[in-house]
């Protein structure tokens, strides 16, 4: 390994000891942090490597826990002997700046790769800059109603063709987007339902929110639902995210300029809309149900009245014969 691969890329930890970066030497940018989701979307693993890299003085009570309810979908696939034995557990970081942790089950047995990160293209920090989506297969594409700052580089990400309106309220609309991963938001709150969360959303000027009920209830046994909003710019955002992406509602322009701005990767959400939708629906049906049950009374109406009218030409035709 030459001496500019062993500079290039440097590790460090932030003063409050929560967070833990991997930095670019040669670009002086950072290429990895740890928790930019925040509490939105946590790591159980990463705390098992985090009490690693505080060289175990951190509590391991949580730890112990976490290695106790391991399943291969949180991909903590470590034992707790091999956690606690410092013989078992090794944690390097390679030359192109990948953190790795390999664990082992004694010391006779093959090491193992258990957790990397940036694991993929879309866990660089800022892959694909701001409002922007990354994806491990396609790469980056600006969000619905966004365009790039500089066509063809998304370093300095996207932003919206038309900026938001923020002196009403309730006005807004929004789009779904599902299984997302993106950074910490600027707010949490509890709230009792997601049209509350909606409304602080819109109060806030927010670019996007996301909601979700817990299981913890209050005394009244209402349960505590969580709302998280994001003010500034959205970052981080991957999608696809299978290792606890949550849904996110991202705000777009009012109803008069939605269709402008349609966004590919999700569908408009406005509970407002939504029910002016299906009452529209509803009434467009009886009202094409109407018109059926009217066409065939007429019809049948006609088919009688022909009929009566077939029997009497037929009965004078008969008697008008017989006479002759």
């Amino acid at each position: 390994m030459t001496q500019h691969q062993e500079t290039l890329y440097s590790r460090r930890n932030e003063e409050s000891g929560n967070q833990y970066i991997i930095k670019n030497n040669d670009r002086d940018l950072d290429y990895w942090r740890s928790g930019v989701s925040g509490k939105f979307i946590e790591s159980d693993i990463f705390l098992v490597i985090s009490f690693i890299l505080s060289n175990f003085t951190k509590s391991s009570s949580n730890i112990r826990n976490i290695l106790k309810n391991c399943n291969s979908s949180s991909r903590c696939n470590m034992t707790s002997s091999s956690l606690f034995n410092k013989n078992n557990t090794m944690l390097v970081m390679s030359f192109d700046g990948q953190i790795q942790y390999f664990s082992r089950h004694n010391k006779s047995a093959s090491w193992r790769l258990t957790w990397s990160e940036p694991r993929d293209n879309c866990s660089v920090f800022k892959a694909c800059g701001k409002s922007a989506i990354c994806n491990t297969q396609t790469g980056c594409r600006c969000l619905g109603g966004f365009d790039p700052v500089s066509p063809g580089d998304f370093s300095n990400g996207c932003r919206r063709k038309t900026p938001l309106l923020c002196n009403k309220s309730g006005d807004g609309n929004f789009s779904m987007l599902e299984m997302m991963k993106l950074g910490k938001p600027d707010t949490e709150l509890e709230t009792t339902s997601e049209n509350g969360c909606r409304e602080k959303c819109l109060k806030n000027c927010c670019q996007a929110y996301s909601f979700e009920t817990t299981n913890i209830t209050k005394r009244d046994n209402t349960r505590i639902s969580r709302c998280w909003l994001w003010v500034e710019d959205l970052n981080n955002i991957q999608e696809e995210f299978t290792d606890g992406g949550r849904n996110i509602y991202l705000r777009l322009l009012p109803y008069t300029e939605v269709g402008a701005n349609s966004n590919s990767s999700g569908g408009f959400y406005n509970p407002r809309m939504q029910g002016t939708l299906i009452a529209l629906v509803t009434m467009a049906s009886l009202t094409v149900l109407a018109c059926v049950i009217a066409y065939i009374y007429i019809q049948k109406k006609k088919a009688n009245r022909q009929g009566k009218e077939l029997w009497r030409f037929t009965y004078m035709t008969v008697r008008g014969m017989s006479e002759i």
